[in-house]
């Protein structure tokens, strides 16, 4: 029987919310501050200092541009042709030729905390794999592997059916895995989002010429380091869960109560991948917008992020039984919700259930009214 309507989530002991609510977030989060961001690697020069402006799609030395796939506060990225190899390419760019002395030392500087997470993590298949970061004096660039599926936003709202419920199992699994690796390596991402998340499709010549959706290998891969907080390199001895971070940054509707309060430990990341794992399972996004998230609505009808509605009432909030989900899947997820972060479980044990404790029956069959077209949603259409 299908869910009734109303929204997935609901403050604990709330009243029943008026008829026929659905997923409508707030507005689009705010692009995040200029970047405090990257230095450059040791040996190179600084860039000159302030005057003209360079041309935006300007090629750099060996590359080819082809398209801007995507852009935020932290930069452009485009598809590219490494010109001697003849392979494609992701390269982001960030630009500090309008930027102030002291903005491009900041700059600068997070660029290269960005280029040392990448290099400690971009040997896991679950993160997007780090090629090599140079500089143009105007411009700070790093080249990472392409990804064709795009970002995970894109995938899930690309074609106008549900994916699979085995795919989606295979996302939550491959994001717990990136995440508790990054963790390990004493990294915290502190901007885990569907936007942040890549997908990798390969398909075999059996899945092209059979229609076989087993043969349709997807995997995602974390991305986006510019916010990355790389504790091993803070001279910091003590257990990683005691290391305090205060700088509030991040994306508005993945945040933690704690990182809004101001004081947090990487146990921020699983509080954020929780509220993705709630997106995905449901395909929720922002109507009109296509920002894919979840959030919580109010006996009002009013919308609030998890964490803004949390550090408001420093309480819990509890799934409801609307979110047509098994008790595992359920489970995990209010666990890695708590308001309290001791309680969550770690990156780790995430992944542990994830791997031994929820199957596909944990995920909302699709509607049997939905006609699927070939294979289990193949690349989709790039966005308008």
């Amino acid at each position: 029987m299908a869910a009734p309507p109303g929204p997935h989530f609901m403050p604990m002991g709330a009243p029943p919310p008026p008829p026929r609510p659905h997923f409508m977030p707030m507005g689009a989060p705010p692009p995040p501050p200029p970047p405090p961001g990257p230095h450059f690697m040791p040996g190179m020069m600084p860039g000159p200092g302030p005057g003209p402006r360079p041309v935006a799609y300007e090629n750099p030395p060996g590359y080819s541009i082809q398209k801007k796939l995507g852009e935020g506060g932290f930069g452009c990225v485009f598809r590219a042709i490494h010109l001697r190899s003849n392979r494609t390419c992701a390269l982001k760019s960030i630009d500090i030729s309008t930027l102030s002395r002291k903005y491009r030392e900041l700059a600068i500087k997070q660029w290269l905390v960005e280029v040392e997470a990448l290099v400690k993590v971009a040997s896991h298949p679950n993160v997007v794999s780090y090629r090599k970061a140079f500089d143009t004096g105007w411009k700070l660039w790093v080249e990472m592997e392409f990804c064709g599926g795009g970002d995970l936003t894109h995938y899930l709202s690309g074609w106008t059916t549900r994916i699979s419920r085995t795919v989606k199992r295979k996302i939550i699994q491959d994001i717990a895995s990136a995440v508790a690796y990054l963790h390990e390596q004493a990294i915290v991402h502190r901007d885990i989002k569907a936007d942040n998340v890549l997908i990798l499709i390969l398909i075999t010549a059996l899945a092209y010429n059979s229609g076989h959706r087993e043969a349709l290998d997807i995997t995602a891969k974390l991305a986006d380091f510019g916010l990355a907080k790389v504790i091993a390199t803070c001279n910091f001895e003590g257990s990683l869960e005691t290391y305090y971070m205060d700088c509030t940054c991040g994306t508005r509707y993945y945040l933690a109560p704690e990182v809004l309060e101001g004081k947090y430990t990487l146990m921020a990341d699983v509080f954020s991948m929780a509220v993705l794992f709630t997106a995905i399972v449901t395909e929720s996004k922002i109507p009109k917008q296509g920002y894919m998230t979840s959030y919580i609505k109010d006996a009002t009808g009013k919308i609030w992020a998890f964490g803004e509605y949390m550090m408001m009432t420093k309480s819990d909030v509890a799934i409801r039984s609307s979110f047509s989900a098994g008790g595992n899947l359920r489970n995990l997820i209010n666990s890695m919700l708590q308001y309290d972060y001791h309680k969550r479980p770690t990156a780790k044990e995430v992944y542990h259930t994830i791997t031994t404790m929820i199957s596909v029956d944990d995920f909302p069959k699709d509607p049997k009214n939905v006609k699927r077209g070939w294979g289990d949603r193949p690349v989709p259409p790039p966005p308008k």
